[in-house]
C-alpha cells in the first residue's frame, strides 16, 4: 500500500528514465519532427497516424530488411550512442564482473560466477571438455613467452593471450608470415616478434596466459584466414548469426548479420564494414546444434564463436559483452534487447 500510495501522490515519477520512456520520447521527436527518419523512403513517407507493423525477430524477413542496406563494402556505420543495448551490457559488465546486485539464489549467483568466467580462454577449454565440445587442437598454454618453443610447435599455428578480446594480441603464422598483419617473421624470430606484441598492449597483466593452438582453415580456402560465425543465444536457442571476414588490414574487414533462417539483416552493428550477403554455409546445422546444446546449459544471453571448416564446426570463445554493446544500430538494439526480454537469463 505504501508505494501504491507513493504513486499516488507522485504519479510517474519514479518512471523517468525507463526504456519506454525514452523509447516514447524517441518515437514523439521522430513523428513531430521527422528526426531520425527512417531509412526506407517510402516508409517514412507513410502517413504520420499510420501504425508501423510490429518488429519481429524470431525468423520473419521483416527482421531483416527493417532497416536500409548500405552498399557491401561501405565504411562502419556511424557508432549509435548509448543505445538501450549499450546500457544493459554496461550492467551485464558491472554486475557481472564485481557481483554487484547478486541473484538472491545463492545457487544461481554461483553459477552466474561461473558463466561469467567462461570467457577465460582456460576456463572455456575445461568447459569444453565437459561437454564434449570441438575446439581447435592446444600446443601450449604457458605464462611467459619465454615457455614457447617454436621449434616445436608446428610452423603454421595460432598465438593468443587466454583474457583478452577483439582480436588484440592475437597471431596467425603461416608460411614465414604473420597473417594479419602481413609481416615477415621467420620460425627462428617469432619469440622475439610474440614478446613485442605482448609488450605493446595495456591490457596483458599478470593474469594473461599464451596459448598456442591449432590454425583452423575456413571451409573456402580463399580466405586466409577464418571467418568467424557469431551465433547469440538466449532461451537455449541461437537466434541470431553474425559472419566476420578478417582477410586483409583491420580497416577492410567486414560482416554481417542473419536470423536463424538465414536472411540477411540490414544494417546491424558498426565496428566493421558492412558486408556482403553469402549463401547459408556447410555444417550450417552442426552449428546451431552446438549453439543450441551451449544455449540449453548456460541459460542466458549469450555470444558465441565459431569457424567452420570444409569438415567440421569448431567453437572458439565466449563472449558476455558482445562488443560492449558499443556501435549497435537501432536494429541491432532492438533485435538483441528483444532476445533479451522475450528469453530472461535464468542465472
Amino acid at each position: 500500500m505504501a508505494s501504491a500510495n507513493l504513486r499516488a501522490k507522485n504519479p510517474g515519477k519514479e518512471m523517468l528514465g525507463t526504456e519506454f520512456w525514452r523509447r516514447i520520447l524517441n518515437r514523439l521527436g521522430r513523428s513531430l519532427k521527422s528526426a531520425n527518419p527512417h531509412p526506407d523512403s517510402t516508409l517514412q513517407a507513410r502517413p504520420r497516424h499510420a501504425a508501423s507493423p510490429a518488429h519481429k525477430t524470431k525468423t520473419s524477413k521483416t527482421d531483416a530488411t527493417t532497416a536500409a542496406n548500405p552498399s557491401p563494402g561501405k565504411p562502419p556505420a556511424k557508432e549509435v550512442v548509448e543505445t538501450e543495448f549499450w546500457h544493459r551490457m554496461q550492467y551485464r559488465r558491472h554486475q557481472w564482473a564485481t557481483g554487484a546486485n547478486p541473484n538472491p539464489n545463492p545457487a544461481l549467483q554461483a553459477r552466474r560466477r561461473y558463466v561469467a568466467s567462461l570467457v577465460h580462454k582456460s576456463k572455456m577449454h575445461e568447459y569444453a571438455q565437459k561437454l564434449n565440445l570441438p575446439m581447435p587442437e592446444g600446443y601450449a598454454d604457458v605464462a611467459t613467452v619465454e615457455e614457447l618453443d617454436f621449434s616445436k610447435l608446428p610452423e603454421t599455428v595460432v598465438i593468443k593471450p587466454n583474457n583478452l578480446a577483439n582480436n588484440e594480441c592475437v597471431m596467425l603464422f603461416r608460411n614465414g608470415i604473420e597473417v594479419f598483419t602481413g609481416d615477415a617473421v621467420p620460425i627462428s624470430e617469432r619469440q622475439e616478434y610474440v614478446r613485442a606484441t605482448f609488450a605493446k598492449s595495456a591490457k596483458v597483466n599478470k593474469q594473461t596466459r599464451i596459448l598456442a593452438e591449432e590454425y583452423i582453415q575456413d571451409y573456402d580456402p580463399a580466405y586466409s584466414v577464418p571467418r568467424d560465425f557469431k551465433v547469440f543465444v538466449a532461451g537455449g536457442k541461437g537466434h541470431v548469426i553474425q559472419v566476420v571476414d578478417r582477410v586483409g588490414p583491420k580497416p577492410e574487414w567486414s560482416h554481417r548479420y542473419y536470423n536463424r533462417d538465414w536472411v540477411a539483416y540490414g544494417d546491424f552493428q558498426g565496428s566493421n564494414r558492412f558486408g556482403k550477403e553469402i549463401p547459408k554455409p556447410p555444417h550450417f546445422d552442426e552449428l546451431m546444434y552446438y549453439a543450441d546444446k551451449i544455449a540449453a546449459d548456460i541459460g542466458c544471453f549469450m555470444r558465441l564463436d565459431f569457424y567452420i571448416t570444409q569438415t567440421r564446426v569448431v567453437f572458439g570463445e565466449f563472449t558476455s559483452y558482445p562488443n560492449a554493446g558499443k556501435r549497435f544500430t537501432e536494429l541491432g538494439s532492438a533485435v538483441m534487447c528483444d532476445l533479451m526480454d522475450r528469453y530472461p537469463d535464468t542465472v
